[in-house]
């Protein structure tokens, strides 16, 4: 596949996004396996051997599956080139169908396609990003972060302006109080 784009903790891969004309899936890494995806970046081809799972928090009562994902991955080839992201085999979402979301439906574990504007909002731990439907300005959810948003700099210039098409994997907080779904934002369709 190709790498869609990746989440950082403490400046280093945590996981990444990737994508083929096919479809696409998250790769998790833990900290045993973080060295192991360090070096992929966006636009690389890969090929990653990991095992399918569903995370799920163990305060989590309900019958929901968990977060769809690849675990444990070993990059077994990567190019390191700057390949064209492809989307043929990526779904579009609106912000309202991530919001509404339900644990019955699983969002988790692709990227989609969709089109959202930009700010940021007061949160508990400084700024947080936050995409906003632009059919209806009132419906918005948070962007996931593990570094307190400053992962998103590269989304600072779209900050408050018109919307834009966006490619984003989905990731829920497995909350006891039911589902919350949190965008990632990973790159600008092209």
């Amino acid at each position: 596949g190709i790498v869609v784009g990746a989440v950082k903790k403490s400046g280093a891969n945590q996981s990444v996004f990737i994508a083929d004309a096919t479809g696409s899936i998250r790769v998790f890494a833990g900290t045993a396996t973080m060295p192991n995806i360090a070096d992929l970046a966006q636009g690389n081809a890969c090929i990653i051997k990991a095992t399918k799972t569903h995370y799920k928090k163990s305060t989590v009562t309900s019958d929901y599956e968990g977060d769809l994902e690849l675990t444990d991955p070993e990059v077994l080839w990567q190019d390191h080139n700057e390949n064209d992201i492809p989307t043929s085999g990526m779904a579009k979402i609106s912000v309202s169908d991530i919001a509404n979301g339900t644990l019955e439906n699983n969002l988790t574990g692709k990227v989609y396609r969709i089109s959202a504007m930009i700010t940021k909002l007061p949160g508990a731990y400084g700024e947080v990003r936050t995409m906003i439907d632009p059919a209806d300005q009132d419906v918005t959810i948070p962007c996931y972060s593990q570094s307190s948003g400053s992962d998103y700099s590269w989304l600072y210039q779209y900050d408050d302006r018109q919307a834009q098409n966006f490619l984003v994997g989905v990731v829920d907080n497995n909350s006891s109080s039911g589902c919350k779904y949190r965008a990632v934002p990973l790159a600008v369709e092209k």
